[in-house]
């Protein structure tokens, strides 16, 4: 892998070397990156099976969450996890063999990878700390890393995060695996269409699509091109390692990192119709047994798991712009800028 400029998301793409492995995650980086910045820098994590330059860097007519957030002179970054995106793929195994899904990027044992990126993101800034923001399933490796190095987090937002719950794990399993225990693979495939189709129908039976028009029309056969390197390739599978699945399953099984350590400003954004991945009772949960005195939960009217895809993203953008304002530099001049706007 080499460095390179992404035109699509003015996004330059670089490559980590890997702490197990004799390949390289990528660190996606938003071309506007300086060191000097006073603001402290960010760092996003993607989801279960989307990579970030589909996801937080995905332009939606001219503009992404990665530039939304850039505007404020602040330096912006995204991990590919090994197998996803820009990253390199994991090293072949013999899969007639059986493997075991949980040797391919679970969240706990992701911490010592993601604590290299932090810190080659830290000494590039000369910042103590990174905010973090988490969409999805990336909850589960960031709130691994967030409380295992809680003074290396100035603050963590979580998007419409999966959350600890009970007696379900055999539920999601069987739900997309036809199974009752996760099968022996190493990796989960599925189209840019399949997955597309998941967002749009994503929401109350009757009600109207949130998703933006751009987005509906372009993102689908951009991803295609990306892995495939043809727009119409949309039916073709996209593999992602199997951790994703071993974290889900684990969480709705009441296995999870311990929310009560985190102690860093805590943000949670919910959409009001993500009743399946993101419960509201869950979420309430979450938000209950986090033990920083500075948090917040949010829910966005008519939002679904996908916010970050939706007419509502412009809320998204604008609400974690003030969190992070607001936590800034320990409470610096930024956050007195930006305290209590809110509404």
């Amino acid at each position: 892998m080499r460095e390179r400029l992404d035109d699509l998301s003015g996004c330059i793409v670089s490559p980590v070397p890997s702490v197990f492995h004799a390949a390289n995650l990528a660190l996606v980086r938003h071309s506007s990156n300086k060191p000097g910045f006073e603001r402290t820098p960010v760092l996003f994590f993607h989801g279960a099976t989307v990579p970030t330059l589909m996801t937080s860097a995905f332009r939606i007519d001219g503009r992404s969450w990665f530039d939304a957030l850039a505007a404020s002179e602040r330096s912006i970054y995204g991990i590919d996890l090994l197998g996803y995106g820009e990253s390199d793929p994991y090293p072949p195994v013999i899969e007639d063999a059986g493997v075991d899904p949980r040797e391919f990027g679970t969240g706990e044992r992701l911490v010592p990878e993601i604590g290299a990126v932090v810190d080659l993101i830290r000494a590039e800034n000369g910042a103590e700390k990174v905010h973090i923001i988490a969409i999805s399933r990336g909850a589960i490796p960031a709130g691994y890393y967030a409380t295992a190095h809680p003074e290396k987090v100035q603050s963590i937002t979580f998007h419409g995060p999966i959350t600890r719950q009970s007696g379900m794990g055999a539920a999601v399993v069987q739900k997309y695996f036809g199974t009752p225990s996760l099968p022996p693979i190493s990796h989960f495939a599925v189209s840019a269409e399949d997955r597309f189709v998941l967002l749009r129908d994503d929401r109350p039976a009757g009600t109207p699509s949130p998703l933006e028009e751009d987005f509906v029309r372009n993102w689908a056969a951009v991803y295609s091109e990306r892995v495939h390197g043809d727009r119409s390739k949309i039916g073709e599978p996209i593999k992602a390692p199997m951790g994703f699945a071993v974290d889900i399953s684990s969480a709705w099984d009441d296995v999870y990192f311990d929310e009560s350590r985190l102690t860093m400003p805590t943000f949670i954004i919910r959409g009001e119709w993500d009743e399946y991945l993101t419960p509201a009772a869950s979420c309430q949960r979450m938000f209950e047994r986090v033990s920083s005195p500075k948090k917040l939960y949010l829910q966005l009217p008519e939002g679904t798991h996908s916010m970050m895809f939706e007419r509502c993203r412009h809320a998204v953008h604008r609400y974690t712009k003030l969190f992070l304002d607001e936590h800034d530099n320990n409470g610096g001049s930024h956050a007195k800028e930006a305290a209590h706007h809110y509404a």
